[in-house]
């Protein structure tokens, strides 16, 4: 038995290196093409004396790194079509390196997997005259080695397998996306912006021996709200300050559909010099919808009657709902 007198006592460490250049080519008084690459190095590693976070029998130490490095690409083209008006169309490749947490799976051995890799493209415009603003763009993403939850093989624990984090199949993202904003010259701003998106996880076969069981179809993206949208109001006029916003996220899957929720915060302050205060309320409305849903074994339904799953016992969904009305009152010495 691995036994020490703490739960967990780990030392992790990241070492990161970027090596990268862009250019500005001025083609015309009204066209610039902007070319990018960057190249990223970047190591973890970890020293844990006492290890259990994957659970099960996996009280132990471990000692290993992980290496993720990549060249990544970037093109931009600008064009100008009046002083105060442009269109662009961007290209660029990114990846995303899997968090700590994810690497705990299989005993005393961190899980090796790939970062998630992007294509990324995005057209757009943007106008700009006097006090209002305003652009509206487009984008697609594809992405590989997506990375979900999935099962693996474990012989350290008594089911013979482990949740964890596993590389699948292809994901696509696309959407529009606008805002538009208005200054006036007492110091008032106001805003409004949107967007429509879609998140699939694209058609994946089976694969065993890495997780993934049985193939999949196309299908929504957990978590991946369908729309978004927002507006409010900032001020800023002599000694005072404050700020009206509202947000709201779409609809989401989880694997149920939630309808999405909303919140509303305010802010005021006052500067008097040497000192300022400030308040800020977080959910003015104290809106409290489900922001999150984990089903559980017995889950059938959201919310279900009583309280109860489809074996009679109490349903093992976990929800996560929005935190109440937060209050906070800042004051600020300036010396």
């Amino acid at each position: 038995p691995f036994t020490t007198n703490c739960k967990l006592l780990e030392e992790s460490s990241w070492l990161q290196g970027q090596f990268f250049a862009d250019f500005n080519w001025r083609v015309t008084d009204n066209l610039t093409i902007s070319p990018g690459f960057k190249y990223v190095d970047f190591t973890r590693g970890l020293n844990a004396t006492h290890e259990n976070v994957g659970g099960g029998a996996k009280n132990q130490a471990i000692v290993a790194t992980n290496n993720y490095a990549s060249p990544l690409y970037f093109v931009t083209a600008n064009y100008k079509i009046r002083p105060y008006w442009s269109v662009y169309a961007q290209a660029a490749t990114s990846f995303l390196i899997p968090s700590l947490s994810a690497l705990y799976v299989t005993g005393v051995n961190l899980q090796n997997l790939k970062p998630s890799t992007t294509n990324n493209y995005q057209i757009g415009t943007v106008y700009t005259r006097g006090a209002f603003t305003a652009d509206l763009d487009a984008y697609w993403i594809d992405a590989t080695n997506l990375e979900v939850v999935c099962t693996v093989p474990d012989p350290t624990v008594v089911t013979g397998a482990s949740a964890a984090f596993c590389n699948v199949g292809k994901a696509r993202y696309k959407g529009v996306e606008g805002e538009a904003a208005y200054a006036f010259d007492f110091g008032l701003s106001i805003f409004a912006n949107g967007s429509v998106n879609n998140a699939e996880q694209l058609a994946t076969p089976a694969d065993p021996a890495n997780g993934i069981p049985t193939p999949t179809l196309n299908g929504r993206l957990l978590n991946a709200p369908a729309w978004t949208a927002a507006a409010g109001a900032i001020i800023n006029h002599g000694p005072w300050q404050g700020s009206l916003t509202y947000k709201r996220v779409g609809d989401f899957v989880t694997p149920f559909q939630l309808p999405g929720y909303d919140t509303l915060h305010l802010s005021a302050g006052y500067d008097f010099g040497h000192a300022k205060i400030k308040l800020q309320i977080f959910n003015l409305l104290d809106a409290r919808a489900v922001s999150s849903f984990t089903p559980g074994a017995n889950t059938q339904t959201l919310f279900p009657a009583g309280g109860l799953g489809s074996d009679g016992q109490p349903d093992q969904g976990i929800y996560t709902f929005q935190a109440g009305r937060q209050v906070e009152v800042t004051l600020i010495g300036k010396f």
